[in-house]
């Protein structure tokens, strides 16, 4: 470790070197490439691209984002997770994700230059160094356990302790080599022993970046959006990403039209939908015992004795019918007559209609004779709230989708949440673009009709009017859907002498 043997330097950029006194900065978090990148088409990033990686660091100096200290060290791996390589022989699937897991590399900046090392000597996981108190933790298990633990417990919690103690300082006499025997932090003011920090306090600086982080005050991507789409409702705008999760097969279900798995049409592509409230009528059975439960429901005519079994054993699970009984048990039970319901409920579902561009074949005069022909009609398609290529468009915000574009602690979950909300942010950037001129012929046309405001009091007011015209009505829409109206309606609100008063309550 310490002489380097088995250990590859590869200089991603050579420049200016940094101040002789500026400290070495060691970084306790590991990173992951993949994430950085935030490149989810075909799964992201993997050890087949570092070199995709090492480019993206130069591109607009990105790493002086992760590398804000002039002189240090990071930690990467090319994947938190396993990437699905669709091998069908799965050694073969995890024979590449070994390198994607395991593979630790180290980023090193002096002032402009930037390097790159790899050793096979060493895997880092899952931190440079340990946690402010976790040796003591450690260290308080294996006294405690030496005191009152015996034989293969006692010897577990000492190994445990040996074997972490181990590994951590195999990763500081790897720092300790790097600093000793190459030149990638020179010019150094003098000798730098990490392992005596009395002596080298004002030249090394380890960043503890993997403890416990003061909260945002933002929820999570995957709670802000479930929020998000709880709100949606018959109305409502969605945007859909198009990415979908295992293709057609998986979403077959999900269409309100007939056809087979051969014959399913394409998923809706990427775009904001407006969303309908389907109803469908569900039939069921009900027992005659069950009846007082259920008289709320409307109840067809139809009734139909059937044989039930009457035991304990149907607190176990077993169908009343008998169908999941053996012999032997039905043997023991005592058969009675019951009358079944035949009921009818609504089931309120969310849907929207598109329309795929495919070719239908319809029979026009008999068997075999079709008119192949461009879909004209759109079919419906059932929406979940929880699905992660669904977002609520009327509850989004430039601002939030920017939050969450650059948050760290969602960043795990790049391939779902990335596709998502760089389509969202296009579509959102897109629709303020097509405003922008509208708002500015309103703050035009309306100034000298409220000489007592500022350009910039106007200009408030007439995109807080906008969004409420937008949102007014159960059914969303866009400005462009009846221009005319909306101008007339919102000049009539930014002109109001009871403004500040006015109800802007969606």
């Amino acid at each position: 470790m310490y002489l380097g043997i088995n250990e590859e330097l590869f200089c991603i950029q050579e420049g200016a070197k940094a101040h002789v006194d500026t400290p070495i900065t060691f970084r306790q978090g590991v990173l992951y490439m993949d994430e950085e990148i935030g490149h989810w088409k075909d799964g992201g990033l993997d050890y087949t691209n570092i070199e995709w990686f090492d480019t993206w660091l130069l591109e607009n100096d990105n790493y002086k984002r992760l590398f804000p200290e002039e002189k240090g060290m990071l930690v990467f791996r090319p994947r938190r997770r396993a990437k699905n390589y669709d091998e069908k022989n799965p050694y073969g699937n995890a024979m590449k994700n070994a390198a994607n897991l395991n593979n630790t590399y180290l980023m090193i900046r002096n002032g402009e230059s930037l390097y790159r090392v790899f050793s096979e000597n060493i895997v880092i996981l899952p931190r440079l160094f340990p946690l402010k108190k976790e040796l003591q933790t450690l260290l308080d298990e294996m006294l405690e356990a030496q005191k009152n633990d015996y034989g293969y417990e006692k010897e577990r919690k000492e190994k445990k302790f040996e074997d972490q103690m181990y590994e951590y300082k195999k990763r500081a006499v790897l720092m300790q080599g790097l600093i000793d025997r190459s030149e990638v932090f020179h010019p150094l003011p003098c000798k730098i022993n990490i392992f005596d920090m009395e002596a080298s306090k004002d030249m090394v600086n380890f960043i503890y970046d993997d403890e416990a982080t003061l909260p945002s005050g933002r929820l999570s991507f995957k709670e802000w959006s479930k929020n998000l789409n709880s709100t949606i409702t018959h109305g409502s705008r969605i945007m859909l990403t198009g990415e979908y999760e295992g293709g057609r097969k998986n979403y077959g279900d999900r269409i309100f039209y007939e056809c087979n798995e051969y014959s399913l049409p394409q998923l809706p592509s990427a775009g904001i939908y407006e969303v309908e409230v389907y109803k469908e009528k569900k039939q069921y059975w009900h027992e005659e015992k069950a009846y007082v439960k259920i008289k709320d429901q409307v109840l067809l005519i139809r009734e139909e004795e059937y044989t039930t079994y009457k035991n304990t054993l149907e607190d176990h699970g077993y169908g009343h019918d008998g169908f999941f009984l053996t012999s032997q048990q039905k043997s023991t039970m005592i058969p009675v007559k019951c009358k079944r319901y035949l009921c009818e409920k609504t089931i309120e579902k969310l849907t929207i209609l598109y329309n795929p561009k495919d070719t239908v074949n319809h029979g026009s005069s008999g068997w075999g004779d079709y008119d192949p022909h461009e879909r004209k009609k759109r079919i419906r398609w059932e929406i979940l709230q929880d699905d992660f290529f669904v977002l609520h468009w009327d509850r989004l915000s430039i601002d939030d989708v920017d939050f969450y574009l650059t948050s760290r602690v969602d960043r795990p979950n790049y391939l779902d949440m990335m596709p998502v909300l760089i389509t969202v942010k296009e579509h959102l950037q897109e629709e303020k673009e097509k405003e922008a001129p509208f708002i500015q012929f309103l703050i035009g046309a309306l100034m000298p009709k409220l000489p007592e405001l500022s350009e910039q009091e106007v200009e408030t007011r007439v995109v807080k009017s906008v969004d409420w015209w937008k949102e007014k009505n159960m059914i969303k829409r866009s400005i462009d859907k009846d221009d005319v109206l909306a101008i007339r309606m919102i000049q009539k609100r930014v002109c109001s002498k009871n403004y500040e008063k006015l109800d802007w309550a969606i």
